[in-house]
């Protein structure tokens, strides 16, 4: 996303979406505006991303319904451009585990890269759930899923260093990050052993 520029939606009513260009002052009218979908889907998360290659703003819809059947359905509206939402992906093989302090999507973007990166869960073929990371590019319409790192205690926690898509883990006063690489295996980045509980009061 180009330096300065901020986009947003907002859920007007129960209706439609309206989003906005804050640096540059505009707003979409009602017909530029992608409508709410079924109202009983549920952990739906928004994210805004940039295509770099097409120079166009678009708006991600992910979300997880007993309509469509187990799974994340993907939604795309490309502002300026679509009228509603498009389907590009419905049922995926994976469940985006909903808590709003540490997986709020996870944004990464470059020259030649968009994301936004979510937690979850995929289902394997003996029925037994793996924690995954659903990776969804702005420019290619693309998702991406892959496991997190393996043999790693604590729980994952997405996040952004450098503009890299890291994965850290906190556990008994030790702190991991990895990042994630092209071939979606994962490089231990930073050890930090000895470090306080985060959640103990300490003295001073």
């Amino acid at each position: 996303m180009p330096t300065g520029a901020a986009m947003f939606t907002s859920t007007i009513g129960s209706t439609f979406h309206r989003a906005a260009n804050v640096r540059m002052g505009l707003l979409s009218n009602r017909n530029e505006a992608p409508p709410i979908l079924d109202p009983v889907e549920y952990v739906v998360e928004y994210s805004f991303g940039y295509d770099t290659r097409r120079n166009r703003y678009k708006i991600a819809r992910f979300s997880n319904s007993t309509l469509w059947g187990p799974g994340t359905n993907i939604c795309l509206h490309t502002c300026g451009i679509d009228r509603g939402w498009r389907v590009i992906q419905s049922r995926v093989n994976f469940i985006i585990t909903y808590d709003e302090t540490v997986n709020v999507g996870v944004s990464v973007t470059g020259s030649h890269l968009s994301t936004v990166n979510f937690l979850g869960l995929q289902e394997q073929s003996d029925d037994t759930l793996v924690e995954a990371v659903l990776a969804f590019n702005f420019r290619t319409n693309r998702v991406k899923i892959f496991p997190t790192p393996e043999n790693v205690d604590g729980d994952p926690v997405l996040c952004s260093l450098s503009n890299k898509l890291c994965c850290s883990y906190f556990h008994e006063g030790t702190l991991k990050i990895f990042e994630a690489r092209l071939d979606e295996s994962w490089q231990l980045m930073i050890l930090i052993n000895s470090l306080p509980d985060p959640g103990v009061p300490q003295e001073y």
